[in-house]
């Protein structure tokens, strides 16, 4: 039972440490000066950086762009984002 939980503990720690060089790497790419996003369809698309104005179709995403103190580049959103107003 001990040697199961110290299985899971070690798989978990390499996860995380996996997870986080990811993280890493994702930081170190967005200083590009465009990064490609696939979208839903599959489709490629370029978005330049750093990113100067923000249409947002999610109300919870608009509160998130605001608690990082970037509200002021939204300059659109869904009818049931309510806050910040």
């Amino acid at each position: 039972m001990k040697r199961l939980i110290l299985a899971n503990i070690a798989v978990c720690l390499l996860l995380s440490t996996m997870i986080g060089c990811k993280v890493n790497e994702a930081l170190v790419s967005s200083e590009k000066e465009t990064v490609t996003i696939i979208d839903k369809t599959g489709r490629y698309v370029e978005i330049p950086c750093p990113v100067e104005r923000i249409i947002s179709l999610n109300s919870g995403m608009s509160a998130l762009i605001c608690a990082f103190d970037e509200g002021d580049k939204i300059v659109g959103r869904d009818c049931f984002s309510t806050f910040p107003s």
